[in-house]
């Protein structure tokens, strides 16, 4: 049986990598947000579904997934495997807020609107998971 090897990362391609992953997010964030508006139509004091809210927890959860993939790439003997199991962790704890949302006591939020944050969430989840790495592993990888 052979042994899996390691996975090489090109940290030279994390600032382009980085950038794209944070554009591909925020683009997938909004589609989704522009969806819920017109399907939902949340009040306009709830501002998960608002424009600029989803925009900035979209930059400040991929720029963090960014940072912790490169630290893992530092010292992980498989990075890329070691990322994704760090990210699931993650993804579970930060999806616990969306599912809190239909119990809150926030104004206009409920199950639907929980449901699309979730998806929100789940998306930018699968590009940190798919594109990032895919980005950064070295040729030949």
């Amino acid at each position: 049986m052979p042994t899996k090897q390691p996975t090489d990362l090109d940290v030279s391609r994390f600032p382009q990598a980085g950038a794209l992953t944070i554009s591909a997010s925020v683009a997938a964030v909004q589609i989704i947000r522009a969806l819920a508006v017109v399907i939902l139509h949340p009040l306009p004091g709830f501002q998960p579904l608002t424009l600029f809210p989803p925009i900035l927890d979209t930059v400040l959860g991929v720029a963090g997934a960014i940072f912790v993939f490169y630290q893992i790439g530092q010292y992980a003997q498989d990075p890329i495997s070691t990322f994704r199991k760090v990210a699931a962790g993650v993804f579970l704890l930060t999806l616990a807020l969306d599912v809190t949302v239909d119990a809150s006591r926030l104004p206009g939020a409920g199950r639907p609107e929980a449901f699309a944050l979730m998806s929100m969430h789940i998306v930018v989840w699968a590009i940190c998971l798919k594109m990032l790495p895919g980005l950064v592993a070295a040729k030949g990888a």
